[in-house]
């Protein structure tokens, strides 16, 4: 009788990218109205534009991942101090995000 082996799961990077760009523009566009910021009016652009996004509000952005990861992700993952912009935020965090996945499958 053979072994059977769970087949690894791959880092769901594209679902990660999907869900956080859209929780995170959601986000930008509340700061944006808050701080009477005027949002260009398509998404690329939006993505790309200088609103600024505090740790608190980034962190709360990351809890739409928890089903897509099938776990919670802890607030350091979340620079202190926020970020300048989606795009800067999609460039730090997912990587990071990647690496905590990478660990725990490694654990597993």
């Amino acid at each position: 009788m053979g072994t059977v082996v769970a087949p690894v799961q791959s880092y769901p990077r594209q679902r990660v990218m999907d869900a956080l760009t859209d929780e995170l523009l959601k986000v930008a566009k509340s700061e944006a109205s808050v701080r009477g910021i005027a949002l260009p009016p398509d998404r690329p652009a939006i993505i790309a534009a200088p609103v600024p996004m505090d740790s608190l509000t980034t962190v709360d952005a990351l809890c739409v991942l928890d089903a897509v990861l099938g776990f919670k992700l802890k607030e350091d993952v979340v620079r202190t101090g926020g970020y300048d912009s989606v795009s800067e935020a999609l460039e730090l965090l997912v990587p990071r995000i990647q690496a905590i996945w990478d660990k725990r499958k490694v654990k597993k």
